[in-house]
């Protein structure tokens, strides 16, 4: 009779295992699958004008995935059918509630056409900027008919952000302006014209010591075919090396 009973117990418990994991699936299967999307999800980019929620702890401009709900603004004001995600679908919704004071909404319904996808949003902290508000915190929740409500925190904004200026990479090719062929060591600083080496020393000894003895006897640069540019070594201060710079005609002369 024991053997039986502890028998019926075991069978009991695997039963009300199986029994907890198919309420489990049962209530996934009720939840909205709401998935976040990205700029590269947007047709034809982001906007300059227009209405966007993303993830509280999400940068729409540097995470790949951030944005629950956006919609385009174009200048007159209209609000575009906004965009969402749930599974692997997007979701095309219209705006139908607009609502709160201070000149900017403040409570907006979206819903999809068949109704079946709505979302429900309320701000409630922001600040003003130039040409937009900044929604600091945001209650957005979606609402898919024959699943459980999903409410998430986010941010957001409503209307025209300027484009950031893009900056163009340096170019690989020389700059333009006076161009400078290669370097040509010197043997010694006698091969810098004697004139050149006269006016160095003149202009320069306060700030540099060219009388001093160096590892190398300078360089030549051609700049055209009627320049050169010449480096001579000098020090400047203690055990710090530098360069005197000087230009000629292309030849030189003595």
């Amino acid at each position: 009779m024991l053997r039986i009973l502890g028998l019926s117990l075991v069978l009991s418990a695997v039963f009300a295992g199986i029994a907890r994991q198919d309420a489990l699936a049962s209530d996934n299967e009720h939840e909205i699958a709401l998935k976040l999307f990205g700029t590269n999800d947007l047709q034809g980019g982001l906007p300059e004008c227009r209405l966007s929620f993303w993830q509280h702890n999400k940068d729409p401009e540097t995470d790949r995935y951030a944005f629950l709900l956006h919609a385009a603004k174009p200048g007159d004001g209209r609000v575009e059918p906004a965009r969402l995600k749930i599974g692997g679908d997007f979701y095309s919704l219209q705006q139908l509630v607009h609502g709160g004071e201070g000149g900017f909404g403040q409570h907006y319904v979206f819903a999809t056409s068949d109704r079946k996808v709505k979302v429900q949003i309320e701000v409630i902290d922001y600040t003003f900027q130039d040409q937009f508000v900044q929604f600091d915190k945001v209650k957005l929740t979606v609402i898919q008919k024959g699943k459980i409500p999903f409410t998430a925190n986010a941010k957001g904004l409503s209307g025209c952000v300027p484009q950031k200026t893009k900056v163009s990479p340096p170019s690989a090719s020389l700059p333009a302006g006076v161009p400078i062929g290669p370097e040509r060591l010197l043997a010694d600083v006698a091969e810098v014209p004697r004139v050149l080496r006269t006016l160095m020393r003149d202009f320069a000894a306060e700030d540099c010591d060219i009388g001093g003895a160096f590892a190398w006897g300078g360089a030549r640069y051609e700049i055209s075919d009627g320049y050169l540019l010449w480096q001579i070594p000098c020090t400047m201060g203690a055990y710090q090396g530098a360069g005197v710079f000087g230009l000629t005609q292309n030849p030189a002369g003595a």
